[in-house]
């Protein structure tokens, strides 16, 4: 999703937040994994990823409440058994959406601080979990 430029009349633009120095240029392709992998960021307590970047310097994710901008801290398991990364990143994008009995909010995240080896963790998951898919549509 980029980020909508303002459209009079468009009531779901009132519910977009952008950061103003984050019109998200993303630079990697994203992977929307059809597994539920574990991740936690403060404050939450509904987190689903909708999608991981192939470079590991972002992710997409539906959460039960709107996140801070800057400072969310994430924890991600990486498949079962596979390793637990510890990053930081900052709202740069998000979408409320209204289902009537309950609100959920869709935000883009740039990871501003992870470590080399968790960024090759997260790569090599990725890399894993395409090469299972690519078998198993053959």
């Amino acid at each position: 999703m980029n980020p909508r430029k303002k459209n009079e009349g468009d009531p779901s633009y009132d519910d977009l937040r952008i950061v103003p120095e984050a019109a998200e240029r993303r630079h990697d392709d994203r992977i929307s994994p059809d597994v539920d992998l574990p991740c936690t960021i403060e404050g939450a307590r509904v987190v689903h990823i909708l999608g991981l970047s192939v470079g590991a310097t972002g992710m997409r994710v539906l959460t039960d409440i709107r996140l801070p901008s800057e400072h969310a801290h994430i924890t991600l398991q990486l498949g079962t058994g596979g390793p637990s990364v510890q990053v930081e990143g900052s709202v740069v994008w998000d979408d409320e959406k209204d289902f009537g009995i309950f609100k959920r909010t869709v935000s883009g995240i740039h990871f501003d601080r992870i470590t080399p080896e968790d960024q090759r963790a997260i790569q090599d998951y990725l890399r894993k979990y395409l090469h299972r898919e690519h078998r198993g549509n053959s």
